[in-house]
């Protein structure tokens, strides 16, 4: 039977981020979510996290925020990460030194061991892990521990007459899994999310049966999620029009997500988690 990983990023993120998620994961709509270690809500999700028992995962985070590890060549000369962007520039010019990226890495774990969290899995922020400088790095360190992580392998595409822009990340992720992908890896098959929609102008529950609906057997599909209770502090963090969209499109998921008991209950799918995978 097919197994479903719905998944929350961004937790630790702010106050009502945290809200959302755990409103979220009462209503069975969400079995785990992916923890910001350096971010100012980070120790509150943490508590959360243990009061409702989520598990929990590593949202690996390298493009925003203050590093763990200190300064080094992926901060700038007070701590700060570059922005995706940026990191990424400096990667193609022969800026980043991978050992900074692993030290962070191990920095970010250490963190949750020192929180006594057995974390699950790890993905992050803005997907950065699948830049193929990043997953070199990592890759050592995830095989020997046994680090379960994000595959973004997508389950179907896009159309690209109606949303080019997500067939052609679509279309980089699926090469980045035939040409670095590990077969040592563990972790989903497939991923999903509202973002393969071929509009998200106005989604409903309906649009979550169709994104995960598919002909494949035995595999493990995650649904990414963005549940974004609304709040100030949230459009202190995202300031642009880019991001203010993203955000409304947050708010909106968790409503639907917060509203509805158990919508995947009914699927053909078995509810999972990277925990239960890992157990198994």
């Amino acid at each position: 039977m097919n197994k479903l990983i719905i998944n929350a990023d961004d937790f630790g993120l702010c106050d009502s981020v945290n809200e959302a998620i755990v409103d979220c994961f009462i209503q069975k709509n969400l079995t785990s979510a992916t923890l910001m270690v350096n971010t100012k809500s980070s120790t509150k999700a943490l508590e959360l996290s243990k009061k409702y028992n989520i598990p929990i995962g590593l949202h690996f985070n390298i493009v925003r925020g203050k590093s763990l590890a200190g300064r080094s060549t992926i901060t700038d000369n007070d701590n700060f990460f570059f922005s995706r962007k940026e990191l990424f520039k400096r990667i193609i010019k022969n800026q980043v030194n991978p050992r900074d990226i692993q030290l962070e890495f191990l920095a970010q774990i250490k963190f949750l061991e020192n929180e006594e969290v057995n974390f699950t899995h790890f993905d992050s922020d803005n997907h950065s892990h699948y830049n193929p400088f990043i997953i070199k790095a990592l890759r050592n360190i995830i095989i020997s521990k046994n680090i379960y992580v994000r595959n973004l392998n997508p389950l179907k595409f896009s159309n690209p007459l109606l949303n080019l822009n997500r067939n052609i990340k679509q279309t980089y992720y699926k090469l980045i899994n035939f040409f670095f992908w590990d077969k040592n890896f563990q972790g989903n098959n497939y991923l999903t999310s509202i973002y393969d929609l071929n509009s998200i102008k106005k989604i409903n529950k309906e649009n979550y049966n169709k994104l995960i609906k598919t002909n494949y057997s035995n595999i493990i599909l995650e649904l990414m999620v963005h549940p974004y209770k609304k709040s100030e502090e949230l459009f202190k963090i995202y300031t642009t029009k880019k991001e203010i969209e993203f955000v409304n499109n947050c708010i909106n998921e968790y409503e639907i997500l917060s509203n509805d008991f158990g919508l995947f209950l009914n699927q053909n799918y078995q509810l999972s988690s990277f925990k239960a995978l890992i157990s198994s």
